[in-house]
């Protein structure tokens, strides 16, 4: 599972439907990262493969999100959305969507990345999520470089001027 960006939005895949709940249409979500909660239970709106639909309703039950959407209102409705990956559209250049002291490595796309040497090894072109941590794919002229997202690679981001200090994998 990776994120796209434009230079203005990110689309961030948040989750994905694992099943209807109940007879009134609400669904379980099943989401990537517990830190995704904090965003599922401020925004107004999701993106189901290609639809966009209104968040009624948020509860939780146990490690899942029960979620109504407007306009599935039964179980049959439902039941067309399982499997499907739920995404929200976040605007990079407005805070206020991102909650405060929430990391999202997908705001980091585009930003110029550097070595504790300060020698350019490229630039954040995806997000890759895996089941240890997430990994962003460095990309210059000649190659993808492939970096965890962990405190032992990354030393420090610089929002202001868009860049990245990591530390190079020893397979770099």
């Amino acid at each position: 599972m990776t994120s796209k960006s434009t230079s203005e939005h990110i689309l961030l895949p948040i989750g994905y439907i694992r099943k209807p709940h109940g007879l009134k249409g609400e669904v379980k979500v099943h989401l990537y990262r517990d830190k995704y909660s904090q965003i599922l239970e401020t925004i107004d709106s999701v993106l189901i493969e290609p639809t966009l639909y209104l968040v009624e309703t948020v509860r939780w039950q146990h490690d899942c999100a029960l979620v109504k959407f407007k306009g599935i209102d039964d179980a049959t409705s439902a039941d067309r959305l399982k499997t499907l990956i739920v995404s929200i559209k976040l605007d990079t250049n407005d805070d206020r969507l991102i909650p405060e002291g929430l990391f999202i490595p997908e705001q980091w796309i585009d930003y110029r990345v550097f070595d504790s040497k300060n020698n350019p090894l490229g630039t954040v072109k995806e997000v890759i999520y895996t089941k240890c941590n997430d990994v962003i794919s460095v990309i210059n002229e000649q190659e993808e470089i492939l970096i965890p997202v962990t405190e032992e690679y990354i030393i420090s981001e610089n929002h202001e001027n868009k860049s990245i200090i990591v530390k190079n994998p020893e397979y770099v």
